[in-house]
């Protein structure tokens, strides 16, 4: 009788701490973080100074504020002005080099139409050129209506560059070359300051076009020299905080920490268990800093490696997501809903980041071009994926590997050139 009392009495005591223990790890996976201390505000983006605030309105007068009116009104362009000038770009696009020449004569009348309807937009564009600093003052804002859209922007780079070849190809370089630095300038300094990654988007757009532009007058045999020394004079490289993705990547973790529990999907979710805010919040950040340390090589001043769990959670520490964004399967426990969007976005902003090593991958290549052609010593060394760019004589291009790292593939990053323009023959083929 008293071994069964005995057995009773242990078996209640067991139960009893395998219930405290199941309620102690319930309240474990129910508590969420603390707020992150001394978290990022838009104080911390790099900005221009107060007296430049203006030229941001002067910017986003040339977006489209009216999505449901046709055409590009903001720059003076009807629909079927639109119409043409996509035309042109389609078929620029599917022109090689050595035909651009005979393209860009034939369509001439056109661009010179379009250049003409543009007025409004080509006002702005020379005032924002003769301003030191363009700002952005974009506040985080989830809804898209909130924000105007760019396209309208995106015609003037594209009008500004059919405009400049088509002035060089009539044989005026001289305003060629002031158009192309006027247009380049813009972009060069509003990719400094700007927030929202789509803005940065535009702007690495308007830089590789910049490239292209200028890679196509470094091999073109009828650019003199003189008009050569000048393109290689205003034609810098381009500066690490015009390439940043600082100031999207910390605005990016701003809308989405303002998004999270007010947006409507959002809102049935964060009040649950299944999504810890504050958590998802420090997972989140922990992976757009650590990006922007990868990518410029520089400490944060605020901590970066912050614990996303409970302390009480083993090996929880600050969780990381690997380059697969892989998140591991303890954090998907303590925040399924959490970390399934931290896994949504994270893949998305990785290609934003293989986008910026590719522009700047892109510069250097088009440097080491007009170099070659002005006869100056050139490095080859690479900026990533290979120890050093490869020109190829055969295939006429200079390139370095894509991401897969190998050499003739799909994802190479490359531009086309002229051999005999540069003065290479198959002696001085570097690999």
């Amino acid at each position: 009788m008293k071994n069964r009392k005995g057995r009773v009495r242990k078996s209640l005591i067991i139960g009893a701490a395998v219930a405290a223990c199941l309620v102690s790890l319930i309240a474990i996976w129910w508590q969420d973080v603390a707020p992150i201390e001394d978290d990022y505000t838009l104080a911390d983006l790099r900005s221009a100074p107060p007296e430049f605030a203006e030229t941001y309105d002067l910017l986003m007068s040339l977006a489209n504020q009216h999505p449901d009116v046709n055409g590009a009104p903001a720059i003076g362009l009807a629909q079927a002005d639109v119409n043409v000038l996509e035309t042109i770009i389609s078929g620029l696009r599917d022109t090689n080099d050595p035909d651009i020449r005979e393209y860009i004569l034939e369509r001439a009348d056109d661009i010179d139409l379009l250049w003409t309807k543009a007025k409004k937009g080509r006002v702005i564009i020379e005032q924002l050129a003769d301003i030191d600093q363009i700002a952005d003052l974009t506040e985080p804002n989830l809804f898209p209506d909130a924000m105007p859209s760019l396209t309208n922007i995106g015609y003037m780079i594209q009008l500004y560059r059919l405009q400049v070849l088509s002035l060089f190809e009539k044989g005026d370089k001289e305003q060629s070359l002031h158009l192309l630095g006027q247009i380049g300038s813009i972009f060069r300094k509003f990719s400094e300051t700007c927030r929202p990654l789509v803005s940065k988007l535009v702007c690495y757009a308007a830089l590789m076009i910049h490239i292209q532009t200028v890679n196509y007058f470094a091999n073109n045999p009828q650019a003199p020299d003189g008009f050569l020394d000048e393109l290689h004079r205003h034609f810098e490289p381009i500066t690490d905080k015009q390439a940043s993705l600082r100031n999207s990547l910390i605005f990016e973790y701003l809308l989405f920490r303002d998004a999270l529990p007010n947006y409507p999907e959002m809102k049935k979710v964060t009040k649950t268990p299944f999504c810890k805010r504050n958590s998802t919040l420090r997972l989140y950040r922990n992976f757009l800093i650590g990006k922007i340390n990868q990518t410029e090589r520089v400490k944060e001043s605020k901590k970066s490696d912050i614990r996303v769990c409970p302390r009480v959670i083993p090996r929880s520490g600050s969780v990381q997501i690997d380059t697969d964004v892989q998140i591991p399967f303890i954090y998907h426990v303590y925040n399924p809903v959490g970390s399934m969007y931290v896994k949504i976005l994270a893949p998305a902003l990785e290609s934003v980041i293989q986008l910026k090593t590719r522009i700047q991958i892109h510069d250097d290549l088009v440097q080491i071009v007009l170099n070659k052609r002005l006869g100056q010593p050139v490095d080859l060394k690479a900026r990533a994926y290979s120890d050093k760019y490869v020109i190829d004589l055969n295939k006429k291009i200079i390139f370095s590997p894509g991401p897969d790292k190998v050499a003739y593939t799909e994802d190479d990053i490359k531009l086309q050139i002229n051999p005999d323009v540069l003065n290479l023959n198959s002696s001085v083929q570097e690999r």
